[in-house]
Parts: structure tokens; sequence; C-alpha cells
């Protein structure tokens, strides 16, 4: 595959595709495509977290190892967001572009159709997500990436502080938009 034909492929994933095209470049250059099997594990419980997948095809797995043998938790689409403290339980199926909202108790079994909104406890589908909303939410998975590449770059190691300093900086997120501002509401 050509360095030209890796760039659209990843332009095709939601997340990165407003990024300039000369970092999706970059990107592609340094990153490396695979292919898995089915049922072929990539990941494992306890592993080190060097590396991000992004699935362009099919679907991953989420299984946890017991003491007992492995369970398979649920299934996740592409570009889904399980949000924090969700809780997916055994056999659950999310669809591609769908969001979990947090603290969500998604029920074993339960089918997610893609793009569609999850939440409360029991979880529930809500109703289908737009567009807006799927570009809303890869934009902030790549503020997220974009986070982590800056503090793996500029991290070193350093003694506590003693004292708050007076003149610390502050991070300005006045540029970010929260969803409701987004619909104008």
């Amino acid at each position: 595959m050509t360095l030209d034909s890796e760039v659209q492929s990843l332009r095709q994933v939601p997340m990165f595709r407003d990024i300039d095209p000369a970092r999706l470049k970059l990107l592609a250059f340094t990153s490396e495509r695979v292919h898995f099997a089915p049922g072929q594990r990539f990941f494992s419980q306890g592993d080190a977290a060097d590396a991000a997948y992004v699935i362009l095809e099919g679907r991953a797995d989420v299984s946890l190892s017991t003491p007992r043998g492995e369970i398979k938790v649920a299934e996740l689409g592409r570009n889904a967001l399980v949000g924090m403290n969700a809780v997916i339980m055994d056999g659950a199926v999310i669809g591609e572009n769908s969001i979990v909202a947090a603290l969500a108790f998604v029920k074993a079994g339960l089918e997610v159709p893609p793009r569609m909104l999850v939440g409360g406890i029991p979880g529930r589908i809500m109703r289908a997500l737009t567009d807006d909303e799927i570009a809303w939410k890869s934009q902030g998975t790549a503020e997220y990436q974009e986070l982590a590449r800056r503090c793996l770059a500029s991290l070193e190691l350093v003694e506590p502080l003693a004292a708050p300093e007076p003149d610390r900086g502050r991070l300005d997120v006045s540029k970010y938009q929260p969803l409701y501002e987004t619909r104008g509401q």
C-alpha cells in the first residue's frame, strides 16, 4: 500500500478527518498497518500501553482474564466511545460510532446499533447520533491524542513542589466548546 493510500484510509476515520494533511501524512508514515485474523489477540490485560490501534475494518472483542478463564466482556465497533465509569456487561455489542454515556450500565447481551447514544441505569438506546455529534466526539478524541503526544514530548522527571509556584501557567481551555454550545442552545 502506498503512503497516499494510507493517508486516504486514515482520512476515512472520523477522528482524523480534519487533521492537517502534512500531519496526517506523518502519522501514516510513522504508523504500521497490521491485519489480525478473527480471534487473534493484539493487546492483553496488563500489557504496556505503548501503542494505539485504529480499527479501520471489523470489530474488536474486549475480554477479561479471570481465574476461571477468559470472559468476553463486550464487542466494540469502530470509533465507539465508552464514557467514564460506564459498566459494560457480558456479551454487549456497541455499534460503530456509538457512544455509551458516562456512568451508564449496559446490560448483558444488549446490542447497540451503529450511531446510537446509550445512557442510564439500566442503559437504553436513547436516540440516534447526528453527524455533528460524531464529528464532535472524534475531535475530542483527537484532542486527547494531542495531549498524550505533548506529554510524551515534554515529560521530564522532577522533584515534587513543596508549595505552589506563584507564576505557574494555566492551560487555556477557552477554545474548546461544550457539545450543547455547538447546537446553538
